[in-house]
């Protein structure tokens, strides 16, 4: 699939919804003024970021998400809010670099996903 980027969206909030996510990744990139986003899929799925720890095998839009090894769960129908940054806009850390980008796939057929962008 790919990639959705939502970089340059100047409302906020919003919601999008894709219809049949596979068990491969989509890869969105958040909006420059979100600080969350909620993803709630219709069926169970992964969801997943870069994460830079060595020797990990990183998502990639398209890429199968059976091989990656770091990702997280969201079941059917729940909802796995995500805090992206600070809403001060401050850094937690210095030298710390923010992912804006996440990948969704479903575990199994397909799943349609949503995701409310937000500026919370």
């Amino acid at each position: 699939m790919a990639l959705i980027d939502r970089s340059n969206a100047t409302r906020a909030p919003f919601v999008e919804r894709l219809a049949s996510v596979g068990t491969n990744w989509q890869a969105w990139t958040a909006p420059h003024w979100c600080t969350q986003a909620v993803i709630k899929p219709s069926a169970d799925a992964w969801y997943a970021f870069v994460c830079g720890i060595d020797g990990a095998t990183e998502p990639a839009d398209g890429n199968a998400a059976s091989g990656t090894t770091h990702k997280g769960t969201v079941a059917a129908d729940a909802a796995y809010a995500v805090l992206l940054r600070n809403p001060m806009d401050r850094p937690v850390n210095v030298g710390l670099v923010g992912n804006r980008t996440i990948y969704v796939a479903a575990k199994s057929g397909t799943a349609d996903v949503e995701i409310e962008w937000s500026a919370a």
